[in-house]
């Protein structure tokens, strides 16, 4: 099991995350034919051998077949017999040809981060049950002392999470836009198949999603639209002081709530490709976040995730 929004205050978990395996089949074998055979022969065609002994030792007790005549012996030399005529000559079995390795191909890098305002990019790629392949983008910008919609964030702070303005008296702030794009062709996506995104803190969200478990933490991504996110940081140190951008987390993963009777079933959804891009900003201002370049997944295929949580 685990958390996509793993917060740091404490008694407060906002959406919990499965971590459970798309395929666990631990403990069962699909096919066990342990202590099988598929054909037992031992002791077969006992008989048909020991005839085979007897025909050689009667073969050995006469002498050698002895011609009549008095030709004189043949003066050419001693070849192998040569095949009936009209016969087809067998060919000398060939070696099989052993292929050539081929190397494995490197995966293609992120592109480089050319906007001055962004901190970092995840992209991610997530297959559904209904073969729809969407791709997931989440950009995360550089703290500001105001956004550019700083009445509109106030608001949705103030609506979801309440008290954030005490535990962050001085503040900056981090807003992350993300997007889904199902791929043309590729199916429909499934209402009952939730893929949370998360920005954890105190983030608070608008446009396409759907809540999860409780406010001001991990939401749903409603595939296909578009979600703007904001969370407050300390003014001082903005990145590696306690809440700061990079001492939080960040990403997608398979949403899975326990108490639901729609969750999707394993197998269901599967992430094929993840990746971050950090800027050479974010590299530079925390030695934590530019690690995240080299971050292995903790459950590779059902999330694509980034922080100090994993």
């Amino acid at each position: 099991m685990f958390r996509l929004n793993s917060r740091e205050r404490a008694g407060k978990r906002a959406g919990r995350i499965t971590g459970k395996r798309t395929g666990n089949i631990t403990g069962k074998r699909a096919g066990n034919i342990t202590g099988k055979r598929a054909g037992n022969i031992t002791g077969r065609f006992t008989g048909i051998a020991l005839a085979l002994v007897a025909v050689t030792t009667l073969s050995g007790c006469f002498g050698a077949p002895t011609s009549t005549g008095s030709a004189a012996p043949s003066t050419q030399p001693t070849s192998a017999a040569s095949p009936p005529v009209g016969s087809t000559p067998i060919a000398a079995p060939t070696q099989t040809p052993v292929p050539t390795p081929t190397a494995t191909p490197t995966p293609t890098p992120p592109p480089a981060i050319v906007d001055p305002t962004v901190l970092f990019v995840i992209t991610a790629t997530v297959v559904g049950k209904y073969g729809a392949k969407v791709d997931l983008v989440q950009k995360v910008y550089k703290p500001v002392d105001s956004t550019a919609s700083m009445t509109k964030d106030t608001a949705i702070l103030d609506e979801q999470c309440g008290g954030w303005e005490a535990m962050f008296p001085t503040r900056k702030f981090v807003t992350t836009r993300v997007t889904s794009t199902i791929e043309p062709g590729t199916g429909v996506w499934s209402k009952y198949d939730p893929i949370g995104v998360d920005m954890n803190g105190y983030p608070a969200w608008s446009g396409q999603y759907s809540g999860f478990q409780s406010a001001c933490a991990t939401v749903v991504v409603k595939m296909g639209g578009l979600i703007h996110g904001v969370v407050p940081v300390p003014a001082t140190n903005s990145a590696n002081a306690t809440m700061g951008w990079a001492r939080i987390d960040y990403g997608f993963a398979i949403a899975e709530d326990p108490g639901s009777t729609s969750a999707p079933r394993k197998g269901d959804l599967q992430f094929t490709a993840c990746a971050i891009s950090l800027s050479d900003y974010a590299k530079s201002a925390s030695t934590v976040a530019a690690k995240w370049a080299t971050q292995v997944q903790s459950n590779p295929g059902l999330e694509c995730r980034f922080g100090v949580g994993f």
